[in-house]
């Protein structure tokens, strides 16, 4: 009943509130004539107001009543809302582009259109013009954003859009992609180390650097020191136990490989810059045996960089056979194969031994060079080391005392070694003297000089430990005894206590010290030809001296009876005859070897500014029968190279008047 009786009281209402505004808005509207107009509007707007907040109060009633919905009012679609916004665009807005959205956007860029077809001949928006160059409230443009069109090809601001709302701008503005590419951008134009990417990357990976840096370091070593790539891996294993951080990749033979191969490729890249600098170049060559005994040719050049001479590694090729056409091959190839064709313009010298299928007139190797490269002006160049040693063969072949010598060294050296038993008790024996073990070492070798050099060292300074312990060695009750070992003693001993023997072994001490000094002098990097003539005629001023005066070693032990509590026994009449033969056979055999070169090397001394006179006054034509010489030699490899050698001797003059006026 009382349900009923408030939806009657609804309607009833709802009838009032229609009938009220009915009534009321009639009633106005009868009354109105021309005078009150104004004022009958403005009071009807009013009560519309009033009679519209009864009518939102009266619907407050429809939460105490069940089964009927307030009114709804109809809400707008997004169909709607876009159609309404179109018609105001189109008739009532007129958008322009505004100036103030170029300094807003620094990636904004407008182009002045006269047609909607209007594009380069590429195809592509004009961007000759921009806003600067026009109005553009009085024409037509397009926008486009710089930055984009460099890395895509579709989108509204890459095509070009003539929407003058500043929502568009924003929206693309903030846009993913937009955004992506401006910090492209900002990559590709910033200064190398400065982009934030970089920053980011050498800041996160600093601690991965330093353990690849460590890594590359051992992987370095061990091919430097020539050890199997196996040794890389326990390398690391130490730098860990070291408390080293060294990570946990890159730990195995097979990286280190990799290492060495890159390591190579940067030095490699690095030296060749270097020699493409230099206009004249000279090659080193030499044969080498691998461990599986194949034959290989080993190469170097050595040239002048900026002033500084420089002797770099080039490669090494197997030779599947080692005669004058394979060894040329294999050096042809090795600088091609690095350096193209421009060695072939560069090259004007050659250095090898003295192997006659290396120096052959007419087959060997260096001629074979001379006629591929079309220059017989190339200097060839024995090796001065090797030459020295074969010096020194020539001046002692002949001599018998020295046979007995030499071939006394090589049976003791082996003597010790074949015999760990004879090792043990030598080593006891200098033990006993309080003297540091020295196990004689072999005389004969690669290189002739070092080797007996240091076999002599070795005996002589244990001489005390090596005679006891070869007396000991003698006596039947001794532990140490055997009956071949005994044998072989005893003659030692009898060779080494001769007075001649040994005077002659201290003597050879002396001249061998004198030669391999020049021996090390010749094989240092940035030796030079003036380098070889001086340390070669003060080798012949020493030896000279060793005719009538002793040496250092000598002295230590001529004219005794007695050396370190061993009785020398016989005659020395012998020794002077031998000291006398061996200075006269060095001195021919160095003359006859170093012959060829002797001028040429006097000759480039010139080199040398400290053999230059104080003054000029004191000799004005110094030097200048050197310059004579050496253009004599080397006239066509400077006209070859486009200088005018006819130039030098008045440059070289002027050169000495700017230095001594200095």
């Amino acid at each position: 009943m009382k349900l009923q009786n408030l939806n009657n009281i609804h309607d009833a209402g709802r009838c009032h509130i229609g009938y009220t505004w009915r009534h009321q808005a009639g009633t106005f509207i009868t009354t109105l004539n021309s005078n009150s107009l104004l004022c009958s509007t403005v009071a009807i707007r009013a009560n519309k107001q009033k009679i519209i907040r009864n009518n939102y109060n009266s619907t407050k009633m429809y939460r105490y009543l069940t089964g009927k919905e307030p009114p709804t009012k109809k809400l707008k679609t997004k169909e709607d809302i876009r159609c309404q916004q179109q018609k105001y665009e189109q008739g009532k807005r007129q958008r322009k582009f505004q100036e103030a959205w170029l300094e807003t956007y620094s990636w904004l860029e407008v182009v002045k259109s006269k047609s909607k077809d209007e594009t380069t001949s590429s195809g592509q928006p004009s961007t000759s013009s921009s806003a600067s160059t026009f109005n553009t409230t009085e024409n037509e443009c397009r926008m486009f954003c710089k930055v984009c069109r460099k890395y895509e090809k579709h989108g509204i601001f890459v095509t070009g859009s003539r929407n003058y709302k500043v929502e568009s701008l924003k929206y693309h503005d903030e846009s993913a992609s937009h955004r992506s590419f401006v910090q492209r951008e900002k990559a590709l134009t910033a200064r190398p180390g400065a982009s934030v990417a970089e920053k980011t990357i050498e800041k996160l990976n600093e601690s991965n650097y330093l353990r690849l840096g460590r890594l590359f370091k051992n992987a370095h070593a061990v091919a430097k020191h020539g050890r199997p790539y196996t040794d890389y891996t326990w390398i690391c294993k130490l730098d860990e136990a070291k408390g080293v951080d060294v990570g946990k990749t890159y730990r195995n033979n097979k990286q280190a490989v990799n290492f060495v191969h890159y390591i190579a490729e940067a030095q490699r890249k690095e030296i060749f810059s270097k020699f493409k600098q230099s206009t004249f170049m000279s090659l080193i060559s030499d044969g080498s045996t691998d461990t599986a005994s194949s034959e290989a040719e080993i190469l170097y050049l050595r040239h002048c960089h900026r002033g500084i001479l420089r002797t770099d590694f080039v490669g090494i090729k197997n030779v599947p056979k080692a005669d004058a056409a394979g060894i040329t091959t294999a050096i042809s190839n090795i600088l091609t194969d690095n350096l193209g064709d421009t060695w072939k313009t560069k090259i004007v010298g050659m250095a090898t031994d003295g192997a006659a299928v290396m120096l052959g007139k007419t087959n060997g190797v260096v001629a074979r060079l001379m006629r591929e490269v079309q220059r017989p002006f190339i200097q060839t160049i024995h090796c001065s080391a090797h030459r020295l040693e074969l010096a020194y063969k020539d001046a002692t072949k002949s001599l018998d005392i020295f046979n007995k010598v030499d071939n006394m060294l090589l049976a003791i050296y082996l003597f010790y070694k074949n015999s760990p038993l004879n090792r043990a008790n030598l080593k006891a024996s200098f033990n006993t003297l309080a003297q540091k073990p020295l196990i004689p070492s072999r005389v004969g070798g690669t290189r002739w000089l070092p080797h007996i050099k240091r076999a002599l060292e070795n005996l002589l300074i244990g001489y005390e430990p090596i005679m006891q312990h070869l007396t000991q060695i003698q006596n039947p009750n001794d532990a140490a005894h055997r009956k071949d070992s005994a044998n072989k003693g005893r003659n030692f001993l009898t060779l080494l206590s001769r007075k001649d023997v040994l005077y002659f072994m201290f003597f050879l001490w002396d001249v061998v010290n004198c030669l391999s000094t020049v021996s090390e002098a010749f094989q240092q990097r940035d030796v030079t030809i003036a380098d070889v003539y001086q340390e070669l005629e003060a080798a012949k001023c020493i030896l000279e001296k060793y005719k009538a005066r002793d040496g250092p070693k000598l002295k230590m032990v001529i004219g005794r009876d007695e050396y370190k509590g061993q009785v020398l026994k016989g005659q020395s009449t012998s020794f002077t005859s031998y000291r006398k033969r061996l200075i006269d056979g060095l001195l021919k055999s160095l003359g006859s070897r170093f012959e060829v070169d002797e001028n040429l090397m006097k000759a480039a001394t010139i080199v040398k500014l400290e053999l230059w006179p104080q003054l000029l006054s004191e000799d004005q034509d110094f030097a200048d029968d050197q310059v004579a010489v050496l253009l004599g030699k080397l006239a066509p490899a400077l006209d070859a190279a486009g200088m005018d050698s006819n130039q030098i001797e008045p440059e070289f003059t002027r050169l000495k008047c700017l230095l001594y006026q200095r």
